[in-house]
């Protein structure tokens, strides 16, 4: 569940000071949106999966549905009305994104269905993007898909996205106590740590700390938590039911390692030779590449990571397949500059 939308992206040397100029070196436009993003890298990864958004009634929203299906992805529960949305994507030379986003007729909520509900029902994964979290009845929509999936005992993955700050607290909270997979860059964690305790004194405050500090401190909140470290690569911490990361110090015991569904927790019970060990912490390094764009890396990562699990792969798999599909994507965004795109890329 994400955007479909337009991506225009803007590849320029540097961005210029505000009120300035600055030439753009190429222009490109393509699909995006993070529910089309990750939707087709799982499809590249042949792993079957439904998007769950909304279009416009135009030719651009005609356009996106027509490469999901070419990308195969089923597409029959993406909604049309309004507008198709844009989002403007501006590249430096550093392949750092800034980006500045009109949602359009993806800021809408496409209606839960009795086949919706039973397709959901029937799926190993839920995937839900944090934009949309960020509406109110967007985000109620989000909340009873989340509902839903924990009561078949489908696993819940959430990226909030790095507009989290833009989350409602009561809604960023109701959403992490339903999340049994939570995928977030480092600044994007902190960020969430920080909007659900604001005044956690025992653990002190979130920025400084370290990266396995950070993610031990969401392990009180979710079963379990990947950090995209961007050309660093990716960590992973999970705990078990009973485990020591549940109990001991400076995380608080909550209920969150008791409700790991069975798919979850049947692969990390089988990484870990110590049933009470309970901590699982892996790091994994990324491919050394040239990247020259980096939006959808991190969708991408989510996909790869979500296939590893989906295929019940051991959890180093996990990373290494999220780092790859990422690499993947940079790799394909770093094209030759002024390329015609193929018809099915447009």
């Amino acid at each position: 569940m994400g955007d479909v939308l337009v991506d225009r992206v803007l590849r320029v040397e540097a961005l210029p000071p505000p009120g300035g100029d600055a030439p753009v070196l190429a222009v490109q436009e393509r699909p995006g949106g993070a529910g089309l993003n990750v939707a087709c890298a799982l499809a590249r990864l042949r792993i079957p999966c439904v998007v769950v958004s909304r279009v416009g009634e135009d030719d651009a929203g005609r356009r996106l549905i027509e490469f999901l299906a070419v990308s195969g992805v089923d597409p029959s529960f993406v909604a049309v009305g309004d507008v198709t949305g844009t989002v403007v994507s501006v590249v430096d030379g550093s392949a750092q994104r800034t980006m500045f986003s009109w949602r359009g007729a993806a800021a809408g909520v496409p209606g839960l269905t009795r086949r919706l509900e039973m397709t959901l029902r029937a799926a190993p994964f839920l995937f839900l993007s944090g934009y949309w979290l960020r509406e109110p009845l967007q985000a109620a929509f989000c909340l009873d898909m989340a509902r839903i999936a924990r009561e078949t005992a489908v696993i819940v993955a959430l990226d909030p996205g790095p507009s989290v700050s833009a989350i409602p607290r009561e809604t960023l909270a109701s959403m992490v106590l339903l999340t049994d997979v939570l995928l977030a860059g480092q600044d994007e964690l902190a960020t969430l740590l920080e909007r659900l305790s604001p005044t956690d004194r025992f653990n002190g405050p979130v920025r400084g700390e370290s990266l396995q500090g950070c993610a031990r401190r969401a392990l009180a909140h979710v079963p379990c938590v990947a950090v995209k470290l961007g050309a660093r690569g990716a960590a992973l911490a999970a705990d078990l039911p009973g485990g020591r990361a549940a109990t001991a110090g400076p995380v608080p015991a909550t209920a969150a390692a008791s409700r790991v569904p069975p798919r979850l927790l049947n692969v990390l019970s089988a990484v870990l030779h110590d049933a009470t060990a309970g901590l699982l912490w892996l790091t994994r390094a990324a491919e050394p590449i040239e990247a020259t764009d980096t939006t959808g890396a991190g969708d991408a990562f989510d996909a790869g990571f979500m296939a590893a699990v989906a295929r019940g792969l051991p959890p180093q798999r996990w990373l290494e397949w999220g780092n790859r599909a990422a690499a993947d994507l940079l790799t394909r965004h770093g094209r030759p500059s002024g390329r015609p795109t193929t018809s099915a890329e447009r």
